[in-house]
């Protein structure tokens, strides 16, 4: 249960800081840590809340990210890049394991 909470806040936070334009790398970095490191282990997280962090990442989170990259600097869009290059890698696996 603690870890479905958890997740939650993580999600909301960073919807918030979306909301206000925000990209902030290192909670995004967290995010994605903490939620590939929950769908490693059996058990760890409910089936509901995996649905929800998979609809939330491919269909808000990615598609706000590249409409945000055309309103922030070069250097920031590099950043965007990255954290929607791991969203990917989250949902879909890493090609490279």
């Amino acid at each position: 249960m603690l870890n479905n909470y958890k997740l939650i806040s993580y999600q909301q936070i960073i919807y918030n800081d979306i909301h206000q334009n925000i990209v902030n790398n290192i909670r995004f970095e967290t995010y994605i840590n903490y939620l590939q490191e929950l769908l490693k282990k059996d058990n760890k997280i409910d089936n509901f809340y995996i649905d929800l962090s998979y609809w939330l990442n491919n269909n808000y989170l990615i598609t706000i990210l590249n409409k945000l990259k055309y309103k922030v600097s070069d250097k920031k869009k590099l950043e965007i890049d990255g954290i929607i290059n791991n969203l990917n890698k989250l949902n879909n696996g890493d090609e490279l394991i």
